[in-house]
């Protein structure tokens, strides 16, 4: 299983999480510590996805890999199938998590998915052929 996880809600520039969106992803990183044992992070550069990858590291105990194809135009061709993504937590944006979902979702012959609202996740477990959606609330 993995996790593709929508930056919280941000104050534009300069980037960073408003309150409200930092409480969302807090709950969500709660969530997602109930959710599955986790065992890597990675992050887009941009602010608003390491403010969001740093409050679920603090609570997942995990380290941040920061990851330029997470950016909103990487080459996000390395997380598509058949990479093994196992117990990965990726932090991204919303045009990336279409590009890397559309494909795991293809390929597994999954039923699509609705965009994701900020501070959201999508887990995608490959081996049992199934994805969920993942709220703060």
């Amino acid at each position: 299983m993995f996790a593709l996880v929508r930056h919280g809600a941000h104050s534009g520039y300069p980037d960073h999480l408003t309150e409200a969106g930092r409480e969302a992803v807090r709950a969500l990183a709660e969530r997602l510590a109930i959710a599955h044992p986790w065992t890597a992070l990675r992050s887009s550069p941009r602010l608003r996805t390491q403010e969001t990858a740093a409050i679920i590291a603090k609570v997942l105990g995990l380290s941040i890999v920061i990851d330029e194809a997470l950016l909103e135009d990487g080459d996000t061709n390395y997380w598509i199938p058949p990479h093994h993504t196992h117990s990965t937590i990726l932090v991204t944006h919303a045009p990336t998590i279409r590009r890397i979902a559309s494909r795991w979702i293809q390929t597994l012959g999954l039923p699509d998915y609705q965009p994701l609202d900020v501070s959201t996740a999508l887990l995608i477990d490959p081996e049992r052929r199934d994805i969920k959606l993942l709220r703060a609330d």
